[in-house]
This record gives C-alpha cells, structure tokens and sequence, in this order.
C-alpha cells in the first residue's frame, strides 16, 4: 500500500493457500495504529494481533492502537488480546438520501468503521 505521509504493512493469515484474515497497519517513531482488521474466525483475528504486536515490540514501538468504534463487533477480541478502551471522539457520519439501506434502519449499532476509513 503506498501513502505519501505513512508506511502501510499489510499481514495475512491463509488456510491451505486461501485467505481467512488480514490485518493492516501503520507506524511511524514509537507509535502504530491498527487500520483494519478482518478475518473469518476469532482466533484468526487473535493471532494476527498477536503477530502484530511482536513485530511492533521488535521495532521499537511503544503505543500500538487499534480505534475502533464502541459497538465494533471486534473490540471483545481486542480487549482479550490486551487492548484497553481509552478515550473516546465524536463521529460524524453522512448518509446520502440516494445512498439510504431500504431494508431497514442504519442505527449506530450497524455501523463497521475502522482507522482505515477515515479522510484525514
């Protein structure tokens, strides 16, 4: 992945040559931020965590993030692999009247965001 201001890595975990997880992430200095993170299974998610935080542990790294929203379905998981809530901001979502789910409601219980959706 290729960013003018941030170094991306990108770990996979594959399953008889298919993939069934990824986890992307930047870091710069002693700092790194989890951007995404996806797998089929819990423990899949769990152990590219883990994996991610040796790597940042022999980089140097002091502080790795992972922000996430309160009703994201992977902060269990996080918090199991020894990430703590910290503070938290305010975010603001726009839905296009063209764009609305017809199916239902989008209450903020539905929404999946993560560090990599953000236009900063």
């Amino acid at each position: 992945m290729r960013h003018p201001q941030r170094r991306y890595q990108l770990l996979t975990a594959r399953k008889g040559g298919s993939l069934c997880g990824y986890l992307i992430y930047h870091w710069a200095g002693e700092d790194a931020t989890v951007v995404d993170l996806f797998a089929e299974e819990d423990q899949v998610s769990k152990a590219l965590l883990v994996e991610t935080t040796a790597i940042m542990r022999r980089c140097g790294v002091n502080t790795l993030s992972a922000p996430v929203l309160h009703s994201h379905t992977d902060r269990e998981i996080l918090e199991d692999c020894g990430f703590q809530p910290r503070e938290s901001a305010p975010v603001m979502l726009l839905t296009l009247p063209w764009a609305v789910n017809r199916k239902g409601d989008q209450g903020l219980d539905h929404w999946y965001l993560t560090h990599g959706d953000r236009e900063s």
